[in-house]
């Protein structure tokens, strides 16, 4: 399995290759469109909290009326990637103003890079990957996200970097202050209340998710500095949306990100509300099995306490990311600093959480 621990985003495996995909923007609007030479999308999404399903255009309906809506992926699922393109789609094609797209997946500090890039064009997916060095950013090969990030550009919607550099995230590892990045100043530090503990039970259990999420691998003196971490990822991720709305709070912006980062218990849904915004609307991509035996997709009580939409796909590429972050973390992780080993992890590509924590 690949994906990014996106409880931490700290990456651990290499990268998923995949061939070049066909533009988002090459398809007939309206979502759930079949591709060229691809599955179709799934066409329902299912209400969490009564367990009914909604068709497409009611559960669009109920997105066109959110003003934050987050979309929790498989980093490494192409499905989820041509999901997330569908909704933007339908979403620009109903307002007046596209919605602001915000990225987990661009550094906060490629702000002016990727506005100057863009801006000198031509606007079009592949200037975004140059323009950040995605080939070096450990993140799925760039073809997975290009109907996303396409769909943003030929809405003429803006583009928002939200994620936590290597280097930032190694010096807060370390224990260090969060500094400011890009358009994020310091004032995220107070506005979400990043230099107060955690009450006790809370703090536990992100310890907890913490391990879990890296195979019980993590040393005990590393989770405090993993959890600040994480805390200042969603943070960044929630300061991305509250500016994605505008000065007058008037328009619509879109999360896209791990699913971790998307849960309403422990995610940027409790930051936004902590801060007054809203509504807000959360959907989950999740995978389901599909071998012959695999039993019917079943709505648990935990997916309920993650989010209000649940979209069942495709299973994504499996790979055993529990040996690569073995091999990765043995570099440092036990016995270097704890800001080099995160660092290396970072480095190291993407992972899949066996116990289905992003």
């Amino acid at each position: 399995m690949v994906r990014f621990s996106l409880l931490i985003c700290i990456s651990l495996g290499a990268a998923c290759a995949t061939g070049p995909q066909t533009p988002a923007t090459t398809t007939p609007r309206g979502a759930f469109q079949e591709e060229a030479q691809e599955a179709p999308l799934p066409n329902s999404a299912v209400r969490t909290a009564d367990g009914t399903t909604l068709e497409w255009d009611t559960f669009m309906s109920v997105l066109g009326r959110a003003r934050l809506i987050l979309l929790g992926e498989t980093h490494d699922n192409a499905e989820h990637h041509r999901l997330q393109a569908a909704i933007y789609r339908d979403l620009a094609a109903a307002n007046l103003k596209p919605p602001s797209a915000v990225f987990e997946m661009l550094d906060a500090d490629d702000h002016a890079t990727l506005n100057a890039a863009l801006a000198a064009g031509p606007a079009e997916p592949q200037t975004i990957a140059t323009a950040v060095q995605w080939d070096q950013s450990g993140w799925p090969a760039f073809p997975l996200y290009e109907p996303i990030f396409a769909e943003v550009l030929a809405a003429e919607g803006k583009i928002l970097p939200a994620g936590l550099p290597r280097q930032q995230a190694m010096t807060l590892a370390d224990g260090r202050a969060f500094e400011p990045l890009g358009p994020y100043t310091a004032k995220v530090n107070r506005r979400y209340n990043l230099r107060q503990a955690l009450p006790e039970a809370l703090q536990a259990s992100q310890r907890d998710l913490m391990q879990q999420s890296h195979c019980g691998m993590l040393p005990e003196e590393m989770l405090d500095g993993m959890v600040h971490i994480q805390r200042v990822r969603d943070a960044l991720m929630a300061e991305g949306l509250r500016l994605g709305l505008g000065k007058a709070q008037e328009h619509q912006a879109i999360l896209i990100a791990g699913k971790g980062h998307v849960r309403r218990d422990v995610g940027v849904p409790q930051l936004l509300t902590q801060i007054g915004l809203g509504p807000v609307v959360t959907v989950g991509l999740v995978e389901q099995p599909t071998h012959h035996n695999a039993p019917q997709p079943t709505l648990t009580a935990e997916m309920a306490d993650h989010f209000d939409y649940i979209i069942w796909t495709q299973p994504g590429p499996e790979k055993d990311h529990c040996a690569e972050l073995k091999q990765r973390f043995g570099q440092h992780g036990k016995h270097g600093k704890h800001g080099q080993a995160v660092g290396d992890l970072q480095d190291a590509g993407a992972e899949r959480s066996p116990n289905g924590a992003p």
